[in-house]
């Protein structure tokens, strides 16, 4: 009897342990900006790579171990359009064309600045875009764009 409980309650542990070993702790950290267009912008950040979200005047930055790595900025859509353009003619070396949370984005250097990354996003169902600027590490930038999720509210 006394050998089945020790059975019992290891067996418990070992369920305990690996139900417990399969949680992955999730946090996250958002604000929402009331933008010129009338949205409303929430920026939430995954943080639990040790990612760190702030704000200031409207403007958000994204940073890890001190280091800032992404500042965004709100756009009248007609700045979403002005980009467009530019990049017709051929100013933009284009990174990365593709969609996130629904939203379509371009990762690009400018022609005449490529050193350094910007990220424009177009906010699904609004008229505002968000303007990053990346810095110049595409590989830092590709992983904390990626923590992001840019929605209207």
């Amino acid at each position: 009897m006394k050998a089945s409980k020790v059975f019992i309650l290891g067996l418990a542990l070992v369920i305990g342990f690996v139900l417990l070993s399969g949680c992955n702790k999730t946090t996250s950290k958002s604000y929402t900006f009331n933008v010129d267009t009338g949205d409303k912008i929430q920026i939430k950040l995954n943080t639990s790579d040790g990612f760190d979200l702030t704000q200031d005047e409207g403007k958000f930055t994204v940073s890890k171990d001190d280091s800032k790595i992404l500042h965004g900025s709100f756009l009248l859509e007609k700045g979403y359009k002005n980009f467009l353009a530019e990049k017709e003619k051929g100013s933009f070396d284009i990174l990365d064309e593709s969609e996130q949370d629904g939203n379509k984005y371009y990762m690009f250097k400018e022609k005449a600045n490529p050193n350094k990354i910007g990220i424009i996003v177009m906010v699904d169902d609004s008229d505002t875009a968000v303007l990053i600027n990346a810095g110049s590490d595409e590989k830092k930038a590709k992983e904390a764009f990626e923590k992001l999720t840019i929605s209207k509210e």
